[in-house]
């Protein structure tokens, strides 16, 4: 023991006597002054930029009131009553999101509500309007304004961009309601370039008698106007068709002038000229009065169906703008430089909501429209000048207004209007299919969908339903009556008080206020309908006020009586199946709300109506088993799972776990949001949760405690994308990772550019089967996207035609020379892919692995990468569209620039037509016999019987390239694709078709292959894969380098039993590489991933089923009707066909995977 505490006390002494210079070997890096200023500095930006954000695009789930564009056009922000949103013009994303009903300090909520808000012309300053005052904030953080107004009781505002200032008209004291006493006004004014104080313009005060005050209150309402004359010496208040419009002078002592309402003027054009709109027997007029003498000039007519709707009018404040109106039908804009209209345009159904100037337009010559229709609101660009609508400006997130979950299924039902999908959560993503959309003007409080059934249906709030076939969406369905007509509310309302469906489906019990209706699915007919007594006194509150026991037997409802000023609740249990009331009690409390069964059936859980005390009874007895106990409800409305035996609550972005009898509390499981909806999913092992106007939905598992996915959904219904919030893994439908963005500050990157690192087919079977994920970089380590601009050099003439929103350009002669120039913070440029008809045709030069190298950026992140460099491309006949991406180190992709280039100088097609290039492979017999296969020898001959067969009429000539078995070498397969890369053309079609099996090296840089005749060891030996295998790295420079524009790739991939851990795990990382090869060349592929092929298949169907539902598509399945089988028709029919036949004759569904970025074409022609 002394011989080591000296030895120690030796090292002690010998380490404190060390040179100084040494002395740096032992000082901690933390204590260096560089470095901590170095890590303050880093910590300071990541502050300012805030958190890495995904957003995906989505529009106002209330009326948008407005829209208005930064003086650069940078920046669109739109509005409703409740929040604003900032949207980068170029990548039409929304950057901000900001909610100021929330935040709103006045005790009155409403009085936070947003009347406007504007770009004032200084840098990123936006001023907004609310009922209570006017800000401005300096930046798009919105944390704080830099100044605030109050200006309570404005009744109309308008904001004069070029004048830098903002008029509000408001009512001095309270807004009178009886038209016998005076209404006192005043005229404020807000110059932005000095104090920005509100400086009074002038204050009047006039007879009740000149306005309509009945009904009115001292908000602002949407459809006044303010209006200033262009000297700004007066100014027109417009309070709607009933009412006089008020001329006020801004100078002096006059008095107000009330203009007859039968005039309709409504406010001041920029030339002083008045815009005036009045009534005609089948809608509106619009015309323009030089001033309130003369006779007014007719513009246009609007039709107007809808007796309260009024002509909505937009009156522009500078003579380059332009006029807009629109009814509920039409939409028009008129120019009043030129005196003259785009002339009615229809709207479809469709109501416009605002309209501002697009981006980068001249002379508002093109608008961006924000429609509604059904619930759904879209952005749609407007031609002016040629008055045609151009399509969507961007694509929006699909947001449900309500769902309704299937809990023994992993399925769901989404309505957003009149719309309902029907959505299953599967191995490999999203499946998606309309159902019949829901009569206009009902209502849906509850639906039935019974697992097999041909008959769903739908149940709404006057208590009638529809029965509907679910696979005929475009059903016509018949409304037909619950139960006779009863009495409604004292108020003269008609209310739902909540629904109980069991969770097979069969059984629907719905309470109408009035009465409860128990519904038989199977039979279709109501088998119990309990009334109420006429003194029925129960309002709408929080908690289903019924409830149906798990197997259907017992029925649970409450009501509430009033009898001389005195209310009382009763609690009423029935059984079902003898048809008699168990008991019936009065329930001093109010206990009959949030009612469950659970127990199998033999106790029934109550709260109060303020959801803050409960009760237990006996369903047999009626016995009180518990004394009331405080539980927590949360600030929704609670959900039982469907065995009662547990209940879900939500509050504060959280989602509670309780289990019944005790309210015992299990679990907090975190939500991004407070969801409005949640209920139990997929057999109650998950939970589905949803927020109202956000952009996806959330899956929680209650064996982890967390959230495990989030669902995006988009307009086009087979569009979707799941996402893995703690690894940042996604999964999707073909290009649906194109519409999300990760958003810090005001840096936007597309989740697409980051494919390579977070890119997972089938994760959400994954997540379902609760395996844990590896994450493959850390979202905090993400460099910014690369930037690329495409130029072309030397002689062009641009701008002959707008194509797609991109500019073309002429060359005169027969090929073009692109430039392109790159940058990158933080990560150098390893590659730039160019594309011609969105085909591959330079580049790909990086790897292309199913996993990223451990090793991540070492580069300091505020270090700048460049690159340049210029290609030379043959032009074909006709249109030529480019498009450059350029990819760093860390596989991360810029944004795409592209030029649509047409040349002058390009030769006349040739006559010899299309050639069709195709490449049959099938391999039975392997060097080693354990990989022998049995059938892939006759799936390829007869795929390439058919596809010579069925395409001789589409191409002028075929070339055949067929190797079976041991002719199928690596050396012949690659000088076969070096025959096929000299003799096509671009014109051509290449066709490659293999039949065999397909590997996944399992190594550092894990790479998937095709295995030719020769290889003898397919596992375990990564480099005899890579010496021997064609690897998918090989695949995409073939595909590159073979001139034909217009590829498909067709690969029934088979592996032997036992070669990895499971089907699953080579499917997965096998469709990933695929996903990747696809994507990288702009080529289709079709592939039987986690193909496995049975002896019972082949005897059955004679093919594999993949192969068997190929030749199927083949013969005219897949023709849509028209005799012609395309690339895209092929595609579809084997998606949904494959997990037909599996499920069929296999046991088991399986999901081929197929994805396609190149042109679609014709292979076939149906017999």
């Amino acid at each position: 023991m002394k011989r080591i505490l000296s030895l120690f006390t030796l090292l002690l002494l010998a380490v404190t006597s060390l040179p100084a210079q040494f002395e740096d070997l032992f000082q901690s890096e933390e204590s260096d002054p560089e470095f901590i200023a170095k890590k303050a500095a880093e910590a300071e930006r990541e502050r300012k930029l805030g958190p890495i954000q995904l957003v995906a695009p989505t529009l106002h789930s209330k009326p948008v009131l407005g829209a208005d564009l930064s003086a650069d056009g940078t920046y669109l922000l739109t509005y409703d009553e409740a929040v604003l949103k900032v949207w980068d013009t170029a990548q039409r994303v929304p950057l901000v999101e900001k909610n100021f009903t929330d935040e709103s300090n006045h005790p009155n909520a409403s009085m936070g509500r947003i009347r406007g808000a504007y770009f004032t012309g200084q840098a990123n300053q936006i001023c907004v309007v609310t009922a209570h005052d006017v800000r401005f904030y300096d930046d798009l953080i919105f944390k704080e304004p830099s100044d605030r107004s109050y200006a309570n009781r404005t009744l109309a505002h308008r904001f004069f961009p070029k004048r830098k200032s903002l008029y509000l008209i408001q009512s001095k004291g309270d807004y009178p309601r009886d038209s016998s006493k005076t209404l006192q006004l005043v005229v404020r004014k807000i110059q932005f370039n000095g104090d920005r104080s509100a400086e009074i313009v002038t204050e009047t005060s006039i007879p009740g008698s000149m306005v309509d005050v009945t009904g009115r209150n001292s908000n602002q309402r949407e459809d006044w106007q303010l209006t200033i004359s262009p000297d700004s010496t007066a100014l027109l208040f417009y309070t709607g068709p009933e009412s006089p419009t008020l001329l006020l002078s801004l100078i002096g002592d006059d008095k107000p002038t009330a203009l007859a309402a039968e005039k309709g003027i409504i406010g001041f054009m920029p030339d002083a000229q008045l815009v005036c709109v009045q009534k005609n027997e089948n809608g509106y007029t619009l015309s323009i009065r030089p001033d309130s003498v003369e006779e007014a000039v007719e513009i246009a007519r609007f039709s107007e169906p809808k007796k309260h709707q009024r002509l909505a009018v937009h009156i522009p404040d500078d003579k380059d703008e332009l006029l807009t109106a629109a009814s509920s039908t039409t939409f028009l804009t008129y120019d009043p430089a030129q005196k003259s209209n785009s002339g009615p345009i229809q709207l479809t159904g469709q109501f416009l909501e605002a309209a501002t100037k697009l981006p980068h337009a001249k002379n508002s010559e093109q608008l961006l429209l924000l429609r509604a229709k059904e619930g759904s609101r879209s952005f749609q660009r407007f031609q002016a000048t040629r008055g045609l609508l151009a399509g969507q400006w961007t694509t929006l997130a699909w947001s449900p207004e309500r769902i309704f979950s299937l809990p023994e299924r992993f399925q769901f039902i989404a309505q957003s209007g009149r719309t309902m999908r029907l959505l299953e959560i599967v191995d490999n993503g999203i499946h998606s299919r309309s159902l019949p959309a829901l009569p206009e003007g009902k209502v849906l409080c509850a639906l039935a969908a019974p697992a097999g059934s041909e008959h769903w249906y739908y149940f709404f709030t006057n208590a009638q339903y529809a029965k509907l076939d679910p696979k005929q969406p475009d059903q016509a369905l018949e409304l037909q009556n619950l139960a006779p007509s009863r009495f409604t509310h004292s108020n003269g309302y008609s209310y739902s008080l909540g629904s109980s469906v069991t969770p097979d489906q069969r059984y629907v019990a719905l309470h109408y206020g009035t009465q409860v209706v128990v519904f038989d699915t199977k039979e279709g007919k109501v088998i119990a309908n309990p009334q109420f007594p006429r003194n029925i006194a129960v309002s709408p509150s929080a908690g289903s006020m019924v409830a149906l026991s798990h197997d259907g037997k017992l029925l649970a409802y409450g009501y509430g009586t009033a009898q001389d000023g005195t209310q009382t609740h009763h609690l009423t249990v029935v059984d079902l199946v003898n048809e008699q009331v168990r008991w019936t009690q009065q329930m001093e409390q109010g206990f009959i709300h949030n009612l469950g069964f659970f127990d199998n059936g033999q106790q029934l859980f109550a709260s109060d109506s303020y959801n803050r005390r409960s009760v237990r009874f006996d369903t047999r007895s009626g016995e009180q088993l518990s004394q009331p106990a405080s539980f927590f409800a949360g600030e929704k409305t609670l959900q039982f799972s469907a065995r009662g035996d547990q209940y879900f609550t939500a509050s504060k972005n959280k989602i509670q776990q309780y289990t019944l009898p005790g309210s015992r509390f299990e679990q907090s499981i975190e939500t991004s949001n407070t969801p409005d909806f949640f209920a139990p999913l997929g057999g109650e092992r998950f939970i589905l949760s949803y927020q109202y106007g956000r952009s996806s939905l959330q899956l929680s598992d209650l064996a982890k405690g967390s959230t495990v996915a989030d669902l995006y959904l988009f307009e086009a219904p087979d569009k979707w994308l799941v996402r893995n919030a703690e690894t940042g893994l996604f999964t999707s439908s073909q290009d649906a990772h194109n519409h999300l963005f990760y958003v810090r500050s005001d840096t936007i990157n597309p989740l697409a550019a980051y494919f390579e690192q977070f890119y997972r087919p089938r994760l959400l079977g994954s997540l379902i089967n609760g395996l844990s994920l590896k994450p493959t970089m850390d979202l905090e380590k993400l460099r910014y996207a690369p930037r690329l601009t495409l130029a072309i050099d030397g002689p062009q003439q641009r701008g002959l035609t707008v194509e797609d929103e991109f500019e073309t350009v002429e060359v005169p002669e027969d090929r073009v020379i692109l430039k392109i120039n790159t940058s990158c913070e933080g990560s150098p440029i390893e590659d730039i892919r160019i594309y011609q008809n969105g085909k591959l045709v330079t580049g790909g030069t990086r790897g292309l692995f199913v996993e990223d190298d451990e090793d991540l950026e070492t580069n300091d992140i505020d270090e700048m990468f460049t690159k340049e460099a210029s290609f030379t491309f043959p032009l074909a006949e006709g249109r030529n569209r480019f498009r450059a991406i350029a990819i760093n180190a860390q596989g991360t992709e810029s944004i795409p620039d592209e030029v649509i280039v047409y040349s002058a100088g390009a030769e006349a097609t040739a006559t010899a037509g299309i050639a069709l290039h195709l490449c049959v492979i099938g391999i039975n017999e392997y060097a080693n016999p354990d990989y022998n296969l049995n059938y892939a020898q006759a799936d390829a001959t007869a795929v390439q019987s058919l596809l010579q067969a069925q395409s001789q009429n589409i191409f002028s000539r075929t070339q055949v390239y067929t190797l079976l078995n041991k002719e199928a070498t690596r050396e012949n397969i690659i000088a076969t694709l070096e025959n096929i890369k000299a003799e096509a053309n671009p014109r051509d079609v290449f066709i490659f078709y293999y039949a065999g099996h397909g590997v996944v090296s399992v190594d550092t840089n894990a790479a998937f292959y095709l295995a030719p005749t020769d290889i003898k060891q397919l596992y375990g030996n990564a480099d005899q894969l890579r010496n021997q295998g064609i690897s998918s790295q090989e695949l995409l420079e073939y595909s590159r380098d073979i001139a034909a524009q217009k590829q498909l790739f067709i690969l029934d991939a088979c592996q032997s039993e036992g070669a990895l851990k499971t089907v699953a795990q080579r499917g997965a990382a096998e469709e990933e590489a695929i996903a990747q090869l696809a994507r990288s060349t702009g080529t289709h592929w079709l592939t039987a991933t986690a193909s496995d092929q049975t002896a019972t298949e082949f005897e059955t169907l004679g093919h594999g089923a993949f192969t068997y539902t190929l030749i199927e598509a083949l013969k005219g399945a897949a023709d849509s009707g028209d005799g012609i089988i395309s690339v895209n028709e092929l595609k579809a029919y084997i998606e949904t066909r494959v997990p037909e036949v599996t499920a069929e004759h296999k046991g088991e569904v399986q999901y081929p995977a197929s994805y396609g970025y190149g042109q679609d074409f014709p292979i076939a022609l149906s017999k």
